[in-house]
């Protein structure tokens, strides 16, 4: 009969099996496991398959939450990483347009200034050649003014002095009028003159102005366009992440209808952080 401990249990106790230490494999897929079998196994070295197949029996456990969180961590990372880059990209488009609009203001606002003060040398111009022109019409000689006192001459030379007196002022009325038509003539000319003159101003400072909103115009749509062309690249490189991620983390898998589970919790992680970023509008009106 053989002997028993004071607990009521035999003393011949089974024999423990030793625990095979794996941990040199643990950073190794299934896929690579099952290639370093095979290897092991044509060098004839079945101690080592022995340490594999332990390996391999571990990995087979269900590690999809394992996987998840390594897969999770490494997305973030990514996804981090990328929208980093798409900040200082963005930041650098919107520098470059504030540049780009100071440069339109600066070089409009002087154009604007040499053709207002060409604009107010012109009217300058033609009120010097206004005035010029009336000096000019009241030196102009009158041939009925002169007429007029060659008549009052030979009156008064006849000795008809009241009609001589009468002609004479006559005269200087006459002249009077003639000179004041002259004005009147030359200031309705030069009238005409002046509102072409104003016309054409009005028309080349509403054209610079109107180029000028275009420039403007022109500068926002380039910025729009380039962070559009950034927004769609992200999108694409965060897609691209997300599948290969889904990619790697299938592969690490140990339990294969297991895929579908990991692909979701990926995908769900992806939109979370989107979300929790405060990132979502980013994406917002993209196909």
């Amino acid at each position: 009969m053989s002997a028993r401990t004071s607990l009521g249990t035999s003393s011949k106790t089974k024999r423990v099996q030793p625990v095979i230490d794996t941990s040199k494999y643990d950073g190794l897929t299934l896929i690579e496991l099952r290639q370093r079998r095979e290897k092991e196994v044509n060098d004839l070295n079945f101690e080592e398959v022995a340490v594999i197949d332990e390996a391999i029996k571990n990995y087979n456990v269900d590690n999809t939450a394992k996987v998840v969180e390594k897969v999770e961590q490494s997305l973030a990372t990514d996804i981090d990483s990328a929208f980093a880059r798409f900040d200082q990209a963005c930041q650098e488009i919107e520098n470059r347009t504030n540049e780009n609009e100071q440069r339109i203001r600066t070089n409009t606002n002087s154009n604007f200034q040499i053709v207002k003060e060409r604009h107010v040398q012109e009217l300058a111009d033609l009120e010097t050649e206004r005035q010029l022109d009336v000096i000019r019409s009241k030196e102009r000689p009158s041939a009925k003014n002169n007429e007029m006192k060659n008549i009052a001459k030979n009156l008064a030379r006849s000795g008809v002095i009241d009609a001589a007196i009468t002609t004479r002022e006559e005269a200087k009325i006459s002249l009077e009028q003639e000179l004041a038509f002259r004005e009147y003539d030359i200031n309705l000319r030069y009238e005409k003159i002046l509102g072409h003159c104003v016309k054409r101003q009005s028309l080349e400072l509403e054209t610079m102005q109107n180029n000028f909103q275009k420039l403007i115009q022109n500068n926002e749509n380039a910025k729009n366009k380039d962070i559009l062309l950034q927004r769609q690249t992200l999108k694409g490189y965060i897609t691209n992440a997300m599948r290969r991620a889904i990619t790697e983390g299938c592969n690490e898998l140990s339990r294969k209808d297991k895929r579908p589970e990991l692909s979701q919790q990926i995908t769900d992680f992806v939109q979370q952080k989107l979300v929790n970023d405060d990132r979502v509008s980013v994406f917002q009106g993209l196909d």
